[in-house]
């Protein structure tokens, strides 16, 4: 992801959301690489017992989740008023619905994995749901200015 924000960067080298969008997807790498070098503490059961609260849980949760995750919201809205700008209709449309989406499926997660009822018993299910409408979005988005850059 850290790479793809760099392709990123040098294939929308200007207008509206050129060095914005890039630099949010680099924020999501980042984040993706500090979540999986410190591991999560398992909440609510899952994937064991609960245990207490670890320095690594909390590098995960707080400095490297929570901002990649916030941080890919910020660039699919953010792509959402950049693509508009640029005439890219369809695009800007579906970067607006997926960012909304995306925060909206994190919420759940969140409130899931904070034990909050009816979202626990499917916290796993709405963060993955979450993750891949990022996936699918950022797939999406390599598609587009592989186009637009033809």
């Amino acid at each position: 992801m850290v790479l793809f924000s760099i392709g990123l960067r040098r294939t929308v080298r200007t207008g509206p959301g050129a060095l914005a969008v890039p630099l949010l997807v680099a924020v999501w790498g980042i984040g993706l690489i500090g979540a999986g070098i410190f591991v999560t503490d398992p909440v609510g059961g899952y994937p064991t017992a609960a245990s207490p609260v670890t320095w690594h849980g909390q590098l995960h949760d707080l400095a490297f989740s929570l901002p990649a995750f916030v941080a890919l919201t910020l660039a699919m809205l953010t792509g959402a008023v950049a693509f508009a700008r640029r005439r890219s209709g369809w695009f800007a449309l579906y970067s607006a619905l997926s960012g909304v989406a995306f925060a909206v499926l994190f919420t759940f997660s969140e409130l899931g994995f904070s034990g909050i009822d009816p979202w626990a018993s499917a916290a796993g299910l709405w963060q993955r749901l979450c993750v891949s409408v990022g996936w699918l979005w950022l797939a999406l988005l390599a598609l587009h200015c592989r186009r637009a850059a033809r």
